[in-house]
């Protein structure tokens, strides 16, 4: 059924009785239901067809919703983000009150977004509550951007459509507050060089090798413990969702118990690492080729160059005196082809500057 903006009473008692609704947002088209409702998140994993582990965010009509969300004290971050950044291009990911302790992630955070929707920001006053949202899709298919898209791949399976376009093309950008240091989860309508006029981020570094099962994860969790950054991984060649190999696996559980799947290296990715580091010399070529230079470098170069990463996103090297080479792909390999390809990653990470301390 299609409801008009204007109908805000009639969406409230939708949503009041455990409805789910499609609505147009301040960034993207969504589905809404009342959060706090197990059977409302139910419908909304049903409809998406994704996995529960996968929580679902939240919209709060201004701060003092949200802060009923959020454990307290507010890191100060997190106080300075919500003062001073714009409402509605930015999702917050915070350790979760412990009233909504059951809608948290299985690390205790939870998720949440101001958006700058007049229409949105009256029906949760309306109905008293937040609401749980995500974007108008099913899991891995495009984003709906219309009511009568909306209606037609999904009105069966919903409770209500609301008429109207959304805000804008992008979805949020996602900022983790669960450390010390905030960090960017991905990179959206905000760009990253806006929020670190008010906050800092800490610097990425992402490193790449093909299909992101070997080298890259290995350089990602001894990074992880060795750097002072956001340390994370990709392929420029592979699927998402892959596990590492085995062997590759056994030497990452020597630096980190993290969980780790396959990454495609995507526009996204891209633009959200501060600095990556290739781990063959065609991989800067494929990632040149596809988008752009500049803080693209082959891990031996810049390790061999005085290379280092700083906080905020700083990141330098000194003039290439003694070239690098490739860190030589095991796959396929023995558990020895795996010990020297680590044993490369780690004799270069070892050279940057910025480190932590000794592992």
């Amino acid at each position: 059924m299609l409801y008009k903006k204007s109908e805000i009473n009639k969406i409230v008692e939708v949503l009041d009785r455990g409805g789910i609704v499609a609505a147009p947002t301040d960034t993207v088209f969504g589905i809404v239901g009342k959060a706090g409702n197990p059977d409302v998140l139910q419908k909304i994993f049903t409809v998406k067809g994704r996995p529960e582990e996968k929580k679902i965010p939240f919209l709060a009509a201004g701060r003092e919703m949200a802060q009923n969300l959020v454990k307290t004290p507010l890191s100060p971050f997190l106080e300075e983000a919500l003062e001073r950044l714009p409402a509605g291009p930015v999702t917050f990911v915070t350790p979760a009150a412990p009233a909504w302790g059951a809608f948290a992630a299985p690390d205790g955070s939870i998720a949440f977004r101001i958006p700058d929707d007049p229409f949105l920001s009256a029906v949760m006053r309306e109905l008293g509550s937040p609401l749980a949202a995500t974007s108008a899709n099913r899991s891995g298919y495009p984003v709906l951007s219309d009511a009568e898209e909306v209606e037609k791949e999904l009105g069966s399976i919903l409770d209500g459509v609301v008429e109207g376009t959304p805000g804008g093309e992008r979805p949020s950008t996602i900022i983790s507050f669960m450390e010390k240091e905030p960090f960017l989860i991905r990179l959206g309508a905000l760009p990253k060089e806006e929020i670190r006029k008010v906050i800092p981020l800490k610097t990425l570094a992402l490193f790449v090798c093909t299909g992101n099962t070997c080298r890259s994860p290995m350089a990602e969790s001894y990074a992880s413990v060795k750097l002072k950054a956001q340390c994370l991984s990709a392929g420029v060649s592979t699927l998402s969702g892959l596990e590492p190999s085995p062997e590759a696996l056994k030497i990452m559980r020597r630096y980190t118990q993290k969980e780790k799947r396959s990454l495609f290296l995507d526009r996204e990715s891209y633009e959200r690492a501060d600095l990556i580091l290739a781990m063959e010399e065609e991989h800067v070529r494929i990632i040149h080729e596809k988008y752009g230079d500049g803080k693209v470098i082959r891990l031996g170069d810049f390790a061999l160059s005085e290379g280092f990463v700083g906080e905020n996103g700083r990141w330098g090297m000194g003039p290439v005196k003694n070239k690098g080479c490739d860190v030589p792909d095991p796959y396929g390999g023995t558990s020895i082809d795996y010990e020297r390809a680590f044993a490369l990653i780690k004799e270069y990470i070892d050279r940057i500057e910025g480190g932590k301390h000794e592992v």
